[in-house]
């Protein structure tokens, strides 16, 4: 007959020979004669003490009780001896079965036991804080005569919650927005409280998640150690049919931190049409309080959680005649000093140093001193005709002005010879919710700018071949655009130019070379588009530049010649769809980092790449980078990879550094 426990261990799967089991395994059934029984004992000795883990079986949250488990079976001839555990290498608690008191635990920073709840398997512990996370070692012991050991280790981190719900706010770089039009567009922006790690955030327009090319993902900001607050803007134009029964819009933010954190904020926000006294001008919308649907209509400042928000009413009722004071002899206004009296006629105001008549309803601005440029505000203008058609532009000298703004305005598209032979060292055309084209020769044939400021406009495209004249050009800012790629040669051969911000736009490709031959570049913001893959010559550089941001896109893939012979001080690529990095593309580069970086500590550089939050994998593809340790940790910054113990995923085990995983994790790779 043959014996259940024996078979019950003959038909196990085999396993690999490895320091946590045993090299062999007969699949067959016991046997009878001396040579099988020979063969059964042996296989009763090679099937001693096997871990098969250590788990974590809830989440770790500060301030709340966590349990680790130890998971191992022995032997059908052996006995425990004893189990004990570490963190980082200190220990903290052991059980000894054949001791007078089986369970001792040890001091050690941020680890609290709960001796009534742990025993040979589980540890239990009272109470966690941030310094409970480190990397947990649990040791297994056979009692004589095998006295056989292993162990198995887990990076564990916690999840410190937020003390409060995400808030909500309205305003453009922190500007509070107080009027809105159908039509226009929205910028708010949702911050979770601190936490670890950083919270994930998902806007709701109407109870249906917002588009994601609104959705504006800025990188998490640290501000206590280890602690970090996210934020995430929500950009997008107002629509009659976004707008719901009460003729507004229902907008929420949730935070999470999965599987342990979900808290919400909700905001309804009515629209209101534009007064017919008013006529263009944009009206501004009724916020109701963040946790109810009844709306606030006082004319004082309402306080919610989008911050005391000043209201003005006035513009929406005709002003009385009397209020106006222009010639009806009620009037109590300058010009005007009683029933009776004739109204003196208005003077003429002398123009400002520098500026021209009729730009009207543009308007010239002097500079600070006599000797200093004028400045010209154009924001008042409705429409491109209306533009071409002002006097005062198309004067065929033309002035040099400071700077040429237009922010705010109604205009929808930017004509070639917009400003006529007039010119500016700064152009700042911003903030046009309607301003999708800027045409080939907008700015004139004589235009050199040292920045041209675009941001917070709707340009799905721009006419980069101007740029090769704009000689002395330092600046470009057009990000929070819809902008969809950067042609190849955009900006190559500007040797002037500085920054590069096209950051908050929808851009798919970066062509060949748009980067090259610029000697000063300092940073290229790319972060928040839709990038999915690097290609040739993309990243190719021929300085050093300071910053190149690419997080929060959707890159995957990365030529082996996407980059060339500068080689930028810090690459952002958190956030992106990357499963790996091809040894032959960045071993070069991380070593010449590091090459720099043991040459430039004198000038307080330091070159990195952070690669945080990516599908990265820790397997053989990987073991290149593990193998060069010495070499380039510290230049890879975030290379993080799940948890996993004889390639089986563990739940809720926290992403661990490539660095902090021993040679044994890629056994499988020899």
């Amino acid at each position: 007959m043959v014996d259940e426990a024996a078979l019950v261990i003959r038909l196990r799967p085999p396993v690999r020979h490895n320091r946590l089991s045993s090299p062999k395994m007969s699949m067959g059934l016991k046997e009878t004669g001396k040579d099988g029984e020979r063969e059964e004992k042996e296989d009763e000795e090679e099937e001693g003490l096997r871990v098969l883990g250590l788990f974590l079986p809830f989440p770790l949250v500060v301030g709340r009780k966590g349990v680790l488990e130890c998971r191992y079976t022995m032997g059908p001839r052996q006995t425990l001896y004893g189990v004990k555990w570490f963190k980082d290498k200190d220990e903290f608690y052991r059980f000894m079965p054949r001791d007078p008191v089986p369970k001792q635990h040890f001091p050690v920073p941020g680890i609290h036991v709960d001796l009534g709840e742990s025993d040979d398997w589980r540890v239990t512990l009272r109470k966690t804080s941030l310094k409970t996370a480190g990397r947990f070692r649990c040791e297994i012991s056979a009692d004589a005569p095998s006295f056989q050991t292993l162990d198995v280790t887990l990076n564990v981190s916690l999840f410190r919650l937020p003390d409060s719900k995400p808030e909500i706010t309205v305003g453009n770089e922190g500007e509070i927005i107080s009027q809105v039009l159908l039509g226009d567009f929205l910028h708010l922006n949702c911050s979770s409280g601190k936490a670890k790690p950083p919270p994930q955030i998902q806007w709701t327009i109407n109870g249906i998640e917002a588009d994601r090319s609104g959705v504006i993902r800025y990188p998490p900001v640290e501000v206590e150690e280890g602690l970090f607050v996210s934020v995430q803007g929500l950009r997008f134009q107002v629509e009659s049919k976004d707008l719901d029964d009460q003729g507004g819009i229902g907008l929420k933010c949730t935070a999470s931190i999965y599987p342990v954190y979900f808290q919400s904020t909700s905001v309804h926000l009515r629209v209101f049409m534009p007064s017919p006294d008013l006529g263009e001008k944009k009206a501004p919308p009724i916020f109701s309080n963040p946790t109810t649907t009844t709306t606030t209509t006082t004319t004082t400042t309402t306080t919610t959680t989008l911050r005391p928000l000043p209201v003005d009413w006035t513009p929406f009722a005709p002003l009385p005649v009397a209020a106006i004071g222009a010639g009806t002899g009620t009037g109590s206004g300058p010009g005007s000093s009683g029933a009776g009296e004739t109204v003196d006629p208005p003077t003429t105001t002398p123009l400002p140093p520098g500026c021209l008549p009729d730009l009207d309803p543009c308007v010239c601005i002097g500079g600070p001193t006599p000797d200093s440029l004028s400045s010209l505000d154009c924001s008042e203008v409705n429409s491109a005709q209306e533009l071409l058609s002002i006097p005062g532009l198309k004067n065929s000298k033309g002035t040099l002005f400071q700077k040429i703004t237009i922010d705010n305005s109604l205009l929808d598209h930017l004509p070639r010879n917009a400003f006529g032979a007039h010119r500016a060292l700064e152009y700042f055309i911003t903030n046009n919710f309607r301003l999708q084209h800027i045409a080939p020769g907008a700015f004139g044939p004589l235009a050199d700018p040292i920045s041209l400021v675009l941001f917070s406009n709707a340009l799905v495209g721009f006419p980069f071949r101007e740029l090769a004249r704009f000689r002395n050009l330092k600046y470009f800012v057009a990000y929070d655009n819809r902008l969809e790629e950067i042609p190849d040669g955009a900006f190559r051969g500007m040797h002037n130019l500085v920054d590069i911000l096209l950051h908050n736009n929808t851009i798919e490709k970066i062509g060949e070379g748009p980067f090259e031959r610029i000697p000063n570049l300092n940073a290229v913001t790319l972060h928040n588009n839709r990038i999915k893959e690097l290609s040739t010559r993309s990243l190719s550089f021929q300085g050093e530049p300071a910053l190149v941001a690419l997080q929060n896109n959707f890159i995957k893939k990365i030529e082996a010649d996407s980059f060339g012979f500068g080689i930028p001080r810090q690459i952002n690529l958190q956030d992106n769809s990357l499963e790996m990095l091809d040894q032959e593309i960045w071993l070069p580069l991380l070593l010449k980092m590091a090459s720099l970086n043991s040459r430039g500590n004198a000038s307080g550089k330091t070159y990195f790449v952070d690669v945080s939050r990516n599908p990265l994998t820790c397997d053989c593809d990987a073991l290149w980078l593990f193998e060069a340790k010495r070499r380039v940790e510290g230049i890879i910054k975030g290379y993080d990879c799940g948890n996993s113990f004889s390639g089986g995923f563990q739940p809720f085990a926290i992403a661990s550094d490539i660095f902090h995983l021993d040679r044994f994790h890629f056994r499988s790779c020899f």
